[in-house]
C-alpha cells in the first residue's frame, strides 16, 4: 500500500511539473480524478485568446488539448473521451468511467464557443436530487459540469447558516431562526418564498454541515473557471421579524400550493430602510464566506401572488434589490428565472414586465428563459427589453421518471434563438428539476453551445458506442429507435410512468381505455429493450443502466393497459376477468420493483440511506429520513395537492409504497363491482391517504431490505423479456382487434441463447 502511494504521489509531482498556468493544473487534477491511468497521456496548453476555443490533436504519442482556458480545455477533453475513447463521464458518481487501456489516436479538431454564458441547475434540483449530496457526489458533478462547458452553476448550498447569522444578528432567537427554515428536501421552496417552517426545525449540524460543503463547491467551481451563482437576499423574512421590527412593511403572502396559514411567508418590501439593512449585512455574509463573482440568483415572487400589481411598485422593487446588492458589490449583476411571467402569464402582462426589467440598469439583470422547449418567454416580451438572457432547457418536471426528450425540437428552437434572439442573447441553460430522467439530453444540449458540433446521427452513433463500450451495430440501431421513435415524440415534461400514478377507475367519468397506438408503441419499446439485450457486450455499467431503464417504460406502459382493462372489467361488472387482470397487475408490479433492484442508481434505499448519513444523533438520522420519504411521496401534509408530483420509479418505492396504494385501490374496486355498485372515491381516498401518511411517517411496517437476486442483472432481464414477450403482443393484437385496425407491430424474436 505504501509502495502504491509513493507511486501515486510521484506520479502527481510529475503532473504538477508540467503544468505552467492555474487552468492547465485544473485540467491534470480534473483526469486524475476520472482517468488516473491516463494523467501521464494528456498534454494541456492554455493559449489565451479573445474567443474561448480549444484544439484537440495527437502528438508525440500523447493527446494535446490546447485552449483558451479552463473551460475550453475541458470541453476539448470530453468530447475526445466520449466520440474517440467512447468513453462517458456521468453527473453521478456512483457510475465508473471506463477508459481504454490505452488512448486512441485523434484527428485535429478545433471548436469555439458560440455563447459567452452557460448555466446548469435549478433551485428545485437541490430539493429533487441533491438534498442529500456529499462531497464526493458534488465532486463527480462539478467535473461534469467542467466536461460539458458549464460556467454558471447556481451555487445555494449553505445559504441558510447566512440566513442564521442575519436574523439572530438582528435579534432573533436560536430556535425561532430554525424553525424559519424547512426540511432539508424543501429547502429550494423556502429559498422562493413559497413555504416556512415545513418539517422544521434545522438541527445546527446541518447548517454547519452545509456551510463546510459549500465552501468546497464554489473552491472547485472557480478551479475549472466557472463562476458559481451565490444567494441574494428576496426580501423573504420570519414572520418573527415582526415584532423586532413593528414599523417595518411585511407582508404576509397567500398560502401556496394548497399549505395551510402556519407554513405562510412574509415578504419585507425592498422600499423598507429594513430591506437595505438585511441585504448589506445578507451579502457580506456570503462573500466573507465564499468569496464572489458577483452574480446573485434572486427570485422575489416565485408562483406567488404580488403584494401589489401596479407596475411602479414593480419597478421600485426590482430598483431595490438591485441597488441595495450594488451598495455592498458595485459590480453585481442579478440573476433571476423568468418561470412566473409563464406560470403567471395573467399578472405578468407585457406592461408589468417591462416595468419590472427595465427598473434594473442595462446588462445587470441576467434572465432564465427557464422552459424553453416548451414556451420561449424571449419571444413574448420583447426580448426581455435588451436584458442578457439564456435560453434554457428543462426536460421535466419534479425528477418524474418517464422517457421524453424533444432534441430535434430543442436543436431548432437553440438555432432559432441564436439567429434571431438579438444580440441580448447570451447563452444556454439546463434547468432541470431532478437527474433522474434521460442524462444524455443534457449532453447533447450543451453541444450546441459549440461550433462545429456533432450531428444527431454522430451524437446517436457515439452515445451508443459509449453505452455499450464497443462498436455494435444491434445495440447503434435500438439507440436510434429508441431517439427517433420513442423518446423525440411529443409529450409533457411532468408525465410519470403509470406505475407510480395515484390510483383512480376513470378518467372524466369514463373507464380507462388503451389505445391501439399506446399498445402498438410498446410493442417498439419492448423490441429496443430486447435489441439492447441482445448485445455481447454486458460489462459496460452504463449498458445495464439502459437496460433497466429501458425495461422499467416497457413494464410501466404495460401496466397501463392492465389497469385499463381492469376498469374495462371492474365497469362491465366481469368480475372473473377484474381478478384476473388485478392479479397480473400486482405481478407486473413485483417484477418492475426486481427489475429496478438491478441497478443501484433506481434505488430508493440509497436516497434514504443518502439522507440518514447527515444525521449525527439517531435522533437527526429518524428526522432527514421522514423528510427524504415525504418530499417523493406526499410532499407535503396528508392528501397534499402536491403529492406524487416527485413520484419515482425505484426499487423499494414500487413494493413499499406503489404496490400498496394499487391493492387498496384493486380492493374497493372489486368490492364495489362485486355489490354491483360504483366505488366510493372519498373512502378509498381516506385509506390511501392514512397509508400514504404513515409511510412518510415510518409507522408502517416496510422493510426495505433488499432480497438477493436470482442470477446477473443481465440474465434478470433477459428471463423478463421471454416472459413480457407474448403477453406485450397479446396485449397489441388485442388493441388492433377492438379498433378493427390491422396488427401491424409484432414483437421480434429475441436471440439470447
Amino acid at each position: 500500500m505504501k509502495k502504491i502511494k509513493a507511486v501515486i504521489a510521484a506520479l502527481a509531482v510529475c503532473t504538477a511539473l508540467s503544468a505552467t498556468t492555474k487552468d492547465e493544473q485544473a485540467l491534470y487534477d480534473l483526469v486524475s480524478r476520472i482517468a488516473p491511468q491516463h494523467q501521464n497521456n494528456f498534454v494541456f496548453k492554455q493559449k489565451k485568446q479573445k474567443a474561448e476555443t480549444y484544439t484537440v490533436e495527437s502528438k508525440g504519442g500523447k493527446i494535446v488539448i490546447t485552449g483558451s482556458n479552463a473551460q475550453a480545455m475541458a470541453v476539448g477533453l470530453n468530447y475526445y473521451l466520449k466520440y474517440v475513447c467512447h468513453t462517458t463521464v456521468s453527473w453521478l458518481v456512483s457510475s465508473p468511467v471506463v477508459m481504454p487501456t490505452v488512448l486512441p489516436p485523434t484527428k485535429r479538431l478545433t471548436q469555439t464557443a458560440r455563447c459567452n454564458d452557460r448555466f446548469f441547475l435549478n433551485y428545485c434540483t437541490y430539493g429533487y436530487t441533491m438534498p442529500w449530496f456529499t462531497w464526493a457526489d458534488w465532486e463527480r458533478l462539478i467535473d461534469w459540469m467542467a466536461l460539458n462547458g458549464i460556467n454558471m452553476p447556481l451555487a445555494n448550498t449553505g445559504a441558510e447558516e447566512i440566513a442564521y447569522r442575519v436574523y439572530t444578528s438582528l435579534g432573533m432567537s436560536d430556535e425561532e431562526t430554525r424553525s424559519f427554515f424547512t426540511g432539508p428536501a424543501h429547502l429550494p421552496w423556502h429559498r422562493m418564498s413559497n413555504i416556512d417552517k415545513w418539517q422544521g426545525p434545522l438541527p445546527q449540524s446541518w447548517l454547519k454541515g452545509q456551510l463546510a460543503l459549500q465552501k468546497k463547491i464554489v473552491a472547485r467551481e472557480r478551479e475549472l473557471g466557472m463562476k458559481p451563482i451565490l444567494p441574494g437576499f428576496s426580501g423573504h423574512v420570519p414572520g418573527a421579524l415582526r415584532s423586532l421590527f413593528p414599523n417595518a412593511h411585511i407582508t404576509k403572502l397567500h398560502n401556496w400550493a394548497g399549505f395551510r396559514d402556519e407554513t405562510s411567508c412574509y415578504f419585507l418590501d425592498p422600499q423598507d430602510s429594513l430591506f437595505a439593512e438585511i441585504q448589506h449585512r445578507y451579502i457580506r455574509e456570503v462573500i466573507k464566506e465564499f468569496g464572489t463573482d458577483h452574480i446573485y440568483g434572486i427570485d422575489p415572487f416565485n408562483e406567488m401572488k404580488l403584494p401589489s400589481e401596479d407596475p411602479a411598485y414593480l419597478a421600485a422593487v426590482a430598483k431595490g434589490i438591485y441597488s441595495t446588492l450594488t451598495d455592498v458589490d458595485s459590480q453585481a449583476t442579478w440573476l433571476q428565472m423568468t418561470w412566473m411571467f409563464y406560470f403567471d402569464k395573467a399578472t405578468w402582462t407585457p406592461e408589468r414586465v417591462k416595468a419590472f426589467l427595465t427598473a434594473v440598469p442595462q446588462d445587470k439583470l441576467i434572465l432564465l428563459d427557464y422552459w424553453g422547449e416548451y414556451q420561449e418567454i424571449w419571444r413574448l416580451h420583447e426580448k426581455y427589453h435588451g436584458q442578457p438572457y439564456l435560453w434554457c432547457y428543462l426536460g421535466n418536471f419534479g425528477g418524474n421518471t418517464h422517457y421524453n426528450a424533444e432534441f430535434n425540437k430543442v436543436r431548432t428552437r437553440v438555432e432559432g434563438t441564436f439567429k434571431d434572439g438579438g444580440s441580448n442573447f447570451s447563452g444556454l441553460g439546463g434547468t432541470l428539476e431532478g437527474f433522474d430522467i434521460n442524462p444524455e439530453m443534457h449532453e447533447y444540449f450543451y453541444e450546441k453551445a459549440w461550433t462545429n458540433y456533432p450531428t444527431d446521427e454522430q451524437f446517436l452513433q457515439a452515445l451508443a458506442d459509449r453505452h455499450c463500450g464497443a462498436e455494435d451495430t444491434t445495440f447503434r440501431k435500438a439507440w436510434n429507435t429508441l431517439y427517433y421513435d420513442i423518446i423525440d415524440s411529443p409529450g409533457y415534461a411532468g408525465s410519470p410512468n403509470t406505475a407510480t400514478e395515484y390510483p383512480r377507475l376513470n378518467k372524466d367519468n369514463q373507464p380507462y381505455k388503451t389505445s391501439s397506438k399506446i399498445a402498438n408503441d410498446n410493442v417498439l419499446a419492448f423490441n429496443v429493450w430486447q435489441q439492447l439485450l441482445s448485445t455481447k457486450h454486458t460489462d459496460n455499467a452504463l449498458f445495464v443502466y439502459d437496460a433497466v431503464n429501458q425495461g422499467r417504460e416497457v413494464l410501466g406502459t404495460y401496466f397501463y393497459c392492465l389497469r385499463n382493462d381492469f376498469s374495462q372489467a371492474c365497469y362491465a361488472r366481469d368480475i372473473a376477468k377484474a381478478e384476473q387482470k388485478a392479479k397480473e397487475m400486482l405481478q407486473t408490479l413485483d417484477d418492475l420493483d426486481l427489475l429496478l433492484g438491478l441497478h443501484k442508481d433506481f434505488s430508493f434505499n440509497k436516497w434514504v440511506d443518502d439522507a440518514r448519513s447527515w444525521g449525527q444523533t439517531p435522533e437527526e438520522k429518524e428526522y432527514f429520513e421522514v423528510n427524504a420519504r415525504t418530499l417523493l411521496t406526499t410532499w407535503g401534509f396528508k392528501g397534499h395537492a402536491l403529492r406524487d408530483y416527485a413520484r419515482r420509479t425505484w426499487h423499494g418505492l414500487v413494493a413499499h409504497f406503489y404496490k400498496h396504494r394499487w391493492e387498496i385501490f384493486i380492493n374497493h374496486s372489486l368490492n364495489a363491482a362485486r355489490k354491483g355498485i360504483d366505488v366510493d372515491p372519498e373512502n378509498m381516498k381516506d385509506d390511501i391517504y392514512q397509508f400514504e401518511w404513515n409511510f412518510t411517517q415510518k409507522l408502517a411496517d416496510a422493510d426495505l431490505t433488499e432480497a438477493p437476486v436470482n442470477g446477473t442483472p443481465v440474465e434478470v432481464m433477459r428471463r423478463m423479456v421471454i416472459k413480457y414477450s407474448p403477453l406485450i403482443q397479446q396485449q397489441a393484437d388485442q388493441n388492433a382487434s377492438n379498433e378493427g385496425q390491422e396488427k401491424r407491430v409484432k414483437v421480434t424474436p429475441h436471440d439470447f441463447y
